[in-house]
Order: C-alpha cells, then sequence, then structure tokens
C-alpha cells in the first residue's frame, strides 16, 4: 500500500510538472515576426528564436547564432548531469545567408526550396544526423548542430534555430520514457 500511495504521489508531481511546461512560453517566427507561444503548441519545422540562459523547449537545429562565428553553448546538467558547457554550431550555409529577421522570410517561405531531413528520434542523446536543403544545396547536420530539449542556452544573446523534434520524441523524453 505505502508503494502504491508513493506512485501515486510521483505520478501526480510529474503530472503538475508537464503541465508547468506545457504551459511555458518560448519565441516561435509566425510570419512576418516572432512571436510568444507555449511549448505545447510548438511544432516540428517551426522557425524558434532562444534567447541567453532560455531552457530549450525542443530539440532545434541551430541555423543562427547571434555570435558572428555561428557558435554557441549548451549547458546540458538536467540531460547528462555534465555542468560543462557543450559547444555547438550553426549550420554555416544558413548563418550566412540570415542576416535580419526578414531573411527567414525568404530562406523558409512556401517555395519548399529549404527543408530538412532528419533520422528517426532516438534515445542516443549524441547522435543526430541530418540533411538541410537550403536554395537547392545539401547541408548536412550532426549533434554538433543541435540543442537539446532541456539544456539551457550559454553565452550567447540569442539562436534562431528549426525544431526538429518535439514533446516525447525529444532526446531528454525517449530517455525519460526509456
Amino acid at each position: 500500500i505505502i508503494s502504491l500511495i508513493r506512485e501515486a504521489i510521483e505520478d501526480f508531481r510529474k503530472y503538475q510538472y508537464d503541465k508547468k511546461s506545457n504551459e511555458s512560453l518560448t519565441i516561435s517566427y509566425k510570419s512576418p515576426m516572432f512571436v510568444s507561444t507555449k511549448w505545447s503548441d510548438v511544432e516540428v519545422g517551426a522557425i524558434m528564436k532562444i534567447t541567453k540562459d532560455e531552457i530549450l523547449p525542443c530539440d532545434v537545429l541551430v541555423i543562427k547564432s547571434s555570435n558572428e562565428n555561428g557558435f554557441c553553448y549548451l549547458e546540458t546538467t538536467n540531460l547528462d548531469g555534465e555542468s560543462g558547457l557543450k559547444p555547438r554550431e550553426a549550420l554555416r550555409a544558413s548563418q550566412m545567408a540570415i542576416k535580419e529577421d526578414k531573411d527567414i522570410e525568404k530562406l523558409f517561405n512556401d517555395t519548399k526550396e529549404t527543408f530538412i531531413e532528419v533520422d528517426k528520434p532516438s534515445i542516443d542523446i549524441y547522435t543526430v544526423e541530418g540533411t538541410m536543403f537550403l536554395n537547392g544545396n545539401k547541408n548536412y547536420f550532426d549533434i554538433k548542430n543541435i540543442l537539446l530539449r532541456g539544456g539551457r542556452l550559454k553565452n550567447v544573446d540569442f539562436i534562431y534555430g528549426v525544431v526538429i523534434y518535439t514533446g516525447i520524441d525529444t532526446k531528454l523524453m525517449k530517455n525519460i520514457n526509456h
């Protein structure tokens, strides 16, 4: 009976945490501007603006960093317990193509000249591979270009990213549910 009560309390706490997380706000691109969006409303393919010290609501491919060279850093304490920062880099082609917000509209319009293919979600937090087709050119990416849900953006003012996994498909949730 005590074990059942303990499990019920843990389940209730997890439910409360999930509800609070889903109500948290982030910033996503809705043509022609960035708007506040609930975590629960973020969809795969959405363009996000993640700001310094923000916890990521989903797994994101970095397409632009406020840092000139395209770098940013991910604090992964919530993911793997390590307190060190992991360097991440924007895809070079998109970093060069996006000079200001209006360039996002040009790159990600309805002509479908820009799209992303990514491997199926897995529990391995150190492996992601995919391709971003940008204006007819293939640009390969891997984990060094990805910010993971639950991580915290560090050492840059902001990044722009494209959502590749949300909800239970994120690396964090795959590992929690495994």
